[in-house]
């Protein structure tokens, strides 16, 4: 039984290495999806922009023309 309680100190420490590994792979796989989102949502943005240009630059020429 002595030999049993001598390693609930390690066990205990060893739980708390794999929570803390476990929450350091949760968060950067968190980073993760927020770039991945960021860089979705500027991309579209960039996007809709340049359809937005497009058509103001196709505005100012139907313009000119007449």
């Amino acid at each position: 039984a002595d030999d049993v309680l001598e390693l609930v100190p390690v066990l205990e420490l060893r739980l708390q290495l794999l929570v803390l590994v476990d929450q350091r792979f949760l968060l950067d796989r968190l980073l993760q999806l927020v770039e991945q989102t960021l860089g979705v949502a500027l991309k579209a943005s960039e996007d809709i922009e340049a359809v937005r240009g497009e058509r103001l630059a196709g505005i100012l020429a139907r313009a000119a023309a007449r």
